[in-house]
């Protein structure tokens, strides 16, 4: 089949080295290894570094400052309404020029300019969702805008007037059935993926990060990713803290604005030199520094996220510490790894457990790897969509 593969966003970019980056590639690739046809309409262009770029970013930023932030955002949203237009337009034009059996799109706030395209032809359409927009909006930006009910209204008819729907969690499919009426037989959870191909470990790399780190003859406790407040890695350095074992240290690989604020926590609580921040690590390195642990953790997340690090983590037979949020528990049960629920004492508790148990842990570590490379690849993701997509009236 042929598929077209479309996300309006304005400045989500296919190239990203980001998760959002690597869940387009994946799907993209996962359709290719399916043995389908893949043309890409990725309309988020890649942030430009010229010096007109920097001059408008600062009248953005000064302009920011000044509005009142529920009028800040509503401009913006104005302007996501106006792309749509054009992306519908873009849309329209690679359809009649590449003539695909399905549109798979990446749904976007403000977004539904495909539902008026696509009743143009006789073509089935995905919808794939990945968080829920206003909600996000509120939470990372702490505001409101004015005409969040014409997002509302959009969202509502794009996911209504798809062939099928995919949330990318199970917490998430509750979410936008409550507040979409979107029907339940139609929604079908796909959760994030990891690509074979990209798992490549060096054993002299793995060798030169314990060595340079002074890792060696210690229990590696580690954390993959960006690193934002719902991370949660605040309260893995605090649990480490309040373990009797000296011989544990802290791997934390990722970046954030956090990094300065968790420092001083790490100093504050006497385990400066037991944790090591990394900062950010080229992609193909990230596998070797999971290599260099012993045991890898997610002590929380967002209700409605699937976590990438989770595949990573499983992918190389690690055993994985993480929160028992559906984000999770839609990929991993206890047969899997230790799941704790989202509270400190049960984190500390199921830390203690695994510290003193981590050989008899390994065999859940083995099998969680098997699961996640049978059930849960790009191509087993692509797969699962198209038979699905099939399988509708």
């Amino acid at each position: 089949m042929k598929i077209l593969f479309y996300s309006p966003h304005p400045t989500l970019y296919f190239d990203a080295p980001t998760g959002y980056g690597s869940h387009m590639r994946g799907m993209v690739t996962g359709f290719k290894e399916e043995g389908h046809i893949v043309e890409i309409l990725v309309l988020g262009n890649k942030p430009q570094s010229t010096d007109s770029f920097t001059q408008t970013n600062s009248f953005k930023s000064i302009l920011k400052k000044v509005l009142p932030k529920i009028l800040w955002r509503t401009l913006k949203e104005i302007q996501q309404i106006r792309f749509d237009k054009h992306a519908a337009q873009e849309l329209l034009l690679a359809i009649q020029k590449f003539n695909p059996d399905i549109v798979y799109e990446r749904s976007a706030w403000m977004s539904n300019g495909s539902v008026q395209v696509l009743e143009q032809f006789n073509l089935k359409h995905v919808v794939e969702i990945n968080a829920p927009f206003e909600e996000e909006v509120k939470e990372f930006e702490q505001a409101s805008s004015f005409i969040s009910f014409i997002g509302k209204n959009k969202l509502k008819n794009l996911l209504q007037s798809a062939n099928l729907v995919a949330p990318i969690t199970s917490s998430l499919q509750k979410h936008i059935v409550k507040y979409s009426g979107v029907n339940l037989e139609k929604c079908l959870v796909v959760p994030n993926a990891i690509a074979k191909s990209e798992i490549e470990i060096t054993e002299s790399r793995v060798q030169e990060i314990r060595k340079t780190l002074d890792l060696t003859d210690k229990i590696v406790v580690g954390f993959v990713g960006s690193i934002f407040p719902y991370h949660g890695v605040d309260r893995l350095i605090h649990a480490v803290s309040k373990l009797n074992k000296t011989d544990v240290v802290l791997l934390i690989v990722g970046d954030g604005y956090l990094i300065p604020e968790l420092k001083e926590q790490s100093r504050t609580l006497g385990l400066h030199s037991r944790v090591h921040f990394t900062g950010s690590v080229p992609k193909e390195d990230v596998y070797n520094h999971i290599a260099a642990m012993d045991v890898v953790t997610l002590p929380n997340t967002e209700w409605y996220c699937s976590p990438v690090k989770l595949f990573e983590y499983g992918a190389l037979e690690k055993v994985v510490l993480a929160v028992n949020e559906a984000g999770v528990s839609d990929v991993m049960t206890d047969t899997d790894g230790m799941l704790f629920e989202n509270n400190e004492g049960d984190f500390q508790e199921a830390l203690n457990f695994t510290i003193s148990n981590l050989n008899q842990l390994k065999e859940k570590a083995n099998i969680f790897q098997q699961k996640i490379l049978s059930n849960h690849t790009w191509s087993a993701n692509a797969r699962q969509i198209l038979n699905q997509l099939n399988a509708l009236k």
